[in-house]
């Protein structure tokens, strides 16, 4: 049954706010969902809810495979919260989809065993859901709900890096790049467009690998952002080499967030950065729901004219853009 149809908004409001994380899950669930009864929930709800802090924190988290960004987010997790009493952390995890059943495949959340039970903190897997761009359609909704229910840090784990997960940076304050050395060939996971990116990068593992390899993989970075345009020139995009396991150099990691987070603000770049974010989101909500209504809608007749074209028909495309004319 529908938490709506449950329990009164009023006692769904007043339980988010006390941290009811079961209920939680249940919103974020119907905030994934495009049935038009669960989206007018949810629209009446953010409604009800409090204004998002304005001292939230949203930080995207990606890298190359096997680059080891569960473990980090783990620790790293429980390192600002045990530092940080007063934080609450949301981690949102995207994960590849299953082509079957569109549901998650990896499942971070049972690699984040001890940040799981921390009480100040709340895990949430979502599927890509085929979505391109590293998250899934309504990350940034999710973000918003987590923030107005008390959580001001936000942790968004991407599918992987590539050239299609520039989404995130549409949806985060900045991005942490996790990468390890020689992850396939040398400039595996330090191409241009990352680069242009990332806001700190992580050399991860680095506490098991030898001097010489780990001089010459932070060198490689070096020079891939000496080939990058500078986007803020209050701004050198920090190299630091750490661990997830033995926590390297974290006080320093969170130091430099700090830092970027006051520089951004003081130069005026923080919020024109989210006003300019929520402009994109918008967009792209429109385009993603006006596919959705197309698709859903069987009784278009544009729409069972598309269905029945023959796809090895060589004009199918002409074809297509007539019928969308007319």
């Amino acid at each position: 049954m529908k938490i709506y149809k449950k329990y009164q908004l009023s006692e769904i409001v007043n339980q988010l706010l006390e941290g009811n994380k079961a209920l939680l899950a249940s919103c974020i669930t119907l905030i994934e969902s495009d049935l038009k009864e669960d989206r007018s929930f949810v629209h009446i709800l953010f409604k009800n809810l409090p204004k998002t802090t304005k001292n939230s924190i949203r930080i995207g988290i990606t890298g190359v495979p096997g680059a080891g960004k569960s473990t980090f987010i783990n620790t790293f997790g429980n390192f600002i919260l045990k530092n940080e009493p007063k934080r609450k952390l949301a981690v949102l995890t995207i994960d590849p989809s299953s082509s079957y059943s569109q549901g998650s495949i990896l499942g971070d959340k049972t690699r984040m065993e001890s940040l799981v039970l921390n009480d100040r903190a709340y895990i949430r897997p979502s599927a890509s859901r085929g979505i391109l761009g590293g998250v899934n359609a309504h990350t940034y909704e999710t973000i918003l709900f987590c923030e107005k229910v008390g959580f001001d840090t936000i942790f968004v784990e991407t599918v992987g890096v590539g050239q299609s997960e520039s989404m995130v940076k549409d949806l985060t304050d900045l991005l942490l790049f996790l990468a390890i050395p020689q992850t396939g060939d040398d400039l595996q996971g330090i191409k241009k467009g990352i680069m242009e990116m990332v806001d700190i990068i992580l050399i991860n593992k680095s506490d098991v690998i030898d001097g010489p390899l780990l001089q010459k993989t932070t060198q490689d970075f070096k020079n891939a952002l000496h080939c990058t345009s500078s986007k803020r020139n209050y701004w050198t995009v920090p190299i630091i080499k750490t661990s997830g396991l033995k926590q390297l150099k974290y006080q320093n990691i969170l130091e430099h967030i700090d830092a970027y987070v006051f520089k951004t603000k003081q130069a005026g770049d923080f919020n024109y950065q989210r006003h300019q974010q929520l402009e994109k989101v918008f967009h792209q909500q429109l385009q993603h729901y006006l596919i959705k209504d197309f698709y859903n809608k069987n009784e278009c007749n544009i729409h069972n004219q598309i269905q029945s074209l023959s796809l090895s028909d060589e004009n199918i495309f002409d074809k297509i853009k007539e019928l969308l004319d007319n």
